[in-house]
């Protein structure tokens, strides 16, 4: 629903989302978020295999985030991207994520590791 502000409109979600059951709730990760948006759609892995042509043990590793099971950095990118688009959300949302991630884990790489107290 778009709801006047003067010179901006508002969209509003009519319908909250709330928690699925088996979906986490944990932070934000492309893994998770291609997952739980599967399930709110109630797709199977299957279903979502038959659609993108990605095998089930590939979107497997992807939902759980087991990079080293994926053909690599590219595939995953490619992999989130076709997943994104069967599942009709924004897949620059789902890269975003992934990027976010990788962004984490290179600052907590090249953090300093806190000095011993005596």
């Amino acid at each position: 629903m778009r709801v006047p502000t003067g010179r901006l409109w508002v969209v509003e979600d009519p319908e909250p989302q709330t928690p699925l059951e088996g979906v986490d709730a944990g932070p934000p990760s492309p893994g998770r978020y291609i997952r739980d948006q599967r399930l709110r759609r109630g797709m199977t892995l299957e279903e979502v295999a038959a659609k993108t042509k990605i095998p089930r043990a590939s979107l497997e590793a992807l939902e759980e985030e087991r990079w080293s099971a994926l053909p690599g950095p590219v595939f995953v990118k490619g992999f989130l991207r076709c997943c994104a688009r069967a599942l009709e959300i924004d897949d620059q949302v789902v890269l975003d994520l992934l990027y976010e991630q990788e962004r984490a884990k290179m600052r907590a790489e090249h953090e300093p590791e806190p000095e011993p107290e005596p």
